[in-house]
């Protein structure tokens, strides 16, 4: 196996090419996110980040070049790692000029695949996590989450938004934290160790010095639809750990626009 956990995200419309490299790429050690065409992987891409996507160019509906198109930013240049992996030949000339990471005609050997997977996530990985600033005045979000890929996939989502993120993993964490930071919102996890988010909303509002910190409670547990959707002194109840949804509820409760996301690789993430 060739794999450290990177994510890969195929986008291709031929189902039996898509099973096949994704049952490769899957014997290799990488994680797989199998999409048949470019509007499904748009919705994906809201609560996955992979570390590549390979993308046909000829589907239909939402075509590779939109796609590509909805995924970069103003400058041009694509959020993510793409390898373009597309029967037109005579496009290479054409995506050279562009800012992707590769290009392959199809067909192709396995193994020439998979080498420039590893050509390209080698030449992509970052030496070490970068942190940036927030942007001078963004809103904070105190984000109660203890475990590790949904506190990195939100802290993700809710820098790209425009916020800057303080992680907490425990109920006492985070009442310890809004008492220092005075936080715009607090936006934590219901099933916590040691205390459940809704008892930490309780405690929020018994604290005058915390008291005005509006609360956004989220669950997606298997029990959530059990549980009762009015908790006191909670702003917002939201039955998913979607980063879309979340950041939807946020916004919602701070009056701010929201403008859907765009995921980024800095976040201006603190501990």
């Amino acid at each position: 196996m060739t794999s450290s956990g990177h994510t890969i995200m195929m986008v291709d419309d031929d189902p039996s090419l898509l099973m096949a490299v994704g049952d490769r790429l899957k014997l290799e050690g990488y994680k797989v996110i199998l999409s048949g065409g470019g509007e499904q992987a748009l919705n994906m891409l809201k609560s996955a980040t992979p570390d590549l996507i390979i993308l046909d160019i000829g589907m239909a509906g939402v075509s590779g070049l939109a796609f590509l198109r909805r995924i970069s930013s103003e400058d041009g240049r694509p959020r993510y790692p793409v390898l373009v992996f597309t029967a037109r030949s005579a496009m290479q000339t054409f995506f050279s000029q562009m800012d992707v990471d590769g290009f392959l005609a199809k067909p192709v050997e396995p193994e020439v695949l998979l080498a420039e997977v590893e050509r390209i996530l080698a030449k992509r990985k970052p030496a070490a996590p970068v942190q940036e600033e927030p942007p001078p005045g963004a809103p904070r979000v105190l984000l109660g989450e203890d475990e590790q890929e949904p506190r990195l996939r939100l802290s993700h989502f809710f820098g790209s938004a425009g916020y800057a993120v303080t992680l907490a993993a425990s109920g006492g964490e985070i009442i310890e934290k809004a008492a220092a930071l005075h936080p715009s919102v607090v936006v934590v996890k219901q099933i916590l160790p040691g205390m459940n988010g809704s008892v930490v909303a309780t405690r929020l509002y018994e604290n005058p010095n915390t008291a005005r910190i509006p609360v956004v409670l989220y669950d997606n547990s298997v029990m959530h639809d059990n549980l009762p959707r009015y908790y006191p002194h909670v702003a917002r109840y939201v039955p998913s750990n979607a980063p879309a949804d979340l950041v939807k509820a946020v916004a919602a409760v701070l009056g701010r626009p929201y403008r859907g996301l765009h995921p980024i690789q800095s976040t201006g993430t603190s501990v």
